[in-house]
């Protein structure tokens, strides 16, 4: 279910000319990856400790992801 939702949320952008036309599912399993990775970095314990290391590559894993996407 969630999966689908994100599929979605990409058509959406993409009929808005916020995406690129590139498969939608493609798309959507790239940005679940990358951000199963990063989560999976953090609870690991992967990133460190500080809250502040784990925010610093969430938000560079979000502009990536959108660059990307774009």
């Amino acid at each position: 279910g969630a999966f689908q939702v994100l599929v979605d949320a990409i058509v959406a952008l993409q009929e808005h000319r916020q995406a690129r036309r590139d498969d939608p599912r493609q798309m959507a399993m790239f940005v679940w990856a990358t951000t199963h990775g990063v989560a999976m970095l953090a609870i690991d314990g992967r990133l460190g400790r500080e809250a502040s290391a784990i925010e610093s590559l969430t938000r560079y894993m979000t502009e990536r992801v959108l660059a990307a996407i774009a």
